[in-house]
């Protein structure tokens, strides 16, 4: 089994917790084998195949979906999209996201045009952005009086994405947000202002895709303007859509087995990575509630904790074979509070502490060098 070597997680070789995959580049095979069922939501899955078409395309290639085989895991898209965000021109994210369209989200797409104001807009795409395929998180405050009240929205880029693929998340999410606001209100956001932590790409426009004032070398990646904006109208509102579609998505899915309940589980493990797992959160990312969750967990003889435990130990001495992340970068992107509740876990997995268990490698590969 090999893997393509893109710059991700700042790692070489990392295996999935789902099944065993063989990335080329753009190409991401996971055929099912006889029988089997498929165990990835589809919602999510087929939105990372739509996302990962566009890109092939923008690059001058033969659309993936011709070559991709049945569901895409989390760790699978990461690997693809870094593969192609290597060979990406400089403005290629901010093309991309400036081109994206609601009705490219599906069901949630339509959900938001439906909503009743870009304030609405906004909590609905940050809350399914892990359905819409997104690897950053939105989160937005008011602050100031009067007509001097300020709408910031910070955008952060999943913890353990390499710069390079941080920053072309960061850019065409931003992009899209202001592709989005116009399609929803009709309005161009003028009065906005951007704010990069990253110095600019040579001989990219970009307020041709954003807004006309954008600074770099700032803190954050922040998009920011008159909170009046929160109360812009949507064009295509409808209260009616609007309260169906809410209803559907918060409807558990029925065509989902018990296989696909850990499945499912796991996959919302992977979609909050840096967040300390909660099963109430969890289970509502999944269409269902905490109690519900772990009764179907425990029909299949396991646990909420147990899961995630087994999630964590596989993806702790996945990414501790190599020292390219510290202890303390694990610790933080599995969701432990502290460094050391990881180091305790990982002594009850092993047996060993971290630093005897690296050895102990080191030991066995030089052995068999001999």
């Amino acid at each position: 089994m090999s893997f393509a070597t893109p710059r991700i997680c700042g790692v070489i070789h990392l295996r999935t917790i789902y099944k065993p995959v063989r990335i080329a580049p753009i190409v991401v095979r996971i055929a099912p084998q006889p029988g089997e069922r498929v165990t990835v939501p589809d919602r999510i899955s087929e939105m990372r195949r739509r996302k990962l078409a566009v890109y092939a395309e923008y690059l001058g290639r033969d659309a993936p979906t011709r070559q991709v085989q049945g569901p895409i895991d989390a760790m699978a898209y990461l690997h693809a999209l870094a593969e192609m965000v290597s060979e990406a021109p400089s403005r290629m994210a901010l093309e991309v996201g400036s081109r994206r369209r609601l009705a490219d989200l599906g069901i949630i797409g339509h959900l938001i045009l439906s909503a009743p104001d870009l304030g609405e807009t906004l909590r609905l795409w940050d809350s399914h952005a892990g359905m819409a395929g997104e690897l950053a998180t939105m989160s937005s405050r008011v602050s100031g009086e009067g007509e001097a009240r300020r709408w910031t929205i910070h955008f952060a880029p999943l913890p353990f994405l390499a710069p390079e693929l941080a920053r072309f998340v960061v850019e065409e999410l931003i992009a899209t947000f202001f592709a989005f606001a116009r399609e929803a209100t009709g309005r161009d956001l003028a009065d906005f202002e951007v704010g990069l932590p990253f110095a600019p790409s040579p001989a990219v426009d970009y307020p041709r895709y954003m807004c006309p004032t954008v600074r770099f070398g700032q803190r954050a990646a922040t998009v920011a303007g008159p909170a009046s904006a929160l109360a812009l109208r949507q064009v295509a509102h409808d209260a009616e859509t609007f309260d169906l579609l809410v209803s559907r998505l918060r409807e558990p899915s029925g065509r989902h087995g018990p296989a696909d309940l850990l499945a499912r589980l796991r996959e919302g493990l992977m979609a909050r990575p840096g967040e300390p797992p909660r099963l109430d959160i969890i289970a509502r990312g999944m269409g269902m509630s905490a109690r519900t969750l772990s009764r179907g967990l425990a029909r299949e003889g396991t646990s909420f904790a147990q899961v995630l435990s087994d999630y964590r130990r596989t993806i702790a001495i996945d990414l501790l074979q190599s020292r390219a992340m510290s202890v303390a970068e694990v610790a933080h992107l599995l969701g432990y509070r502290s460094e050391s509740g990881l180091r305790r876990a990982f002594v009850e997995w092993t047996g060993l502490p971290v630093a005897r268990w690296r050895q102990s490698l080191a030991n066995q590969k030089g052995s068999l060098a001999y």
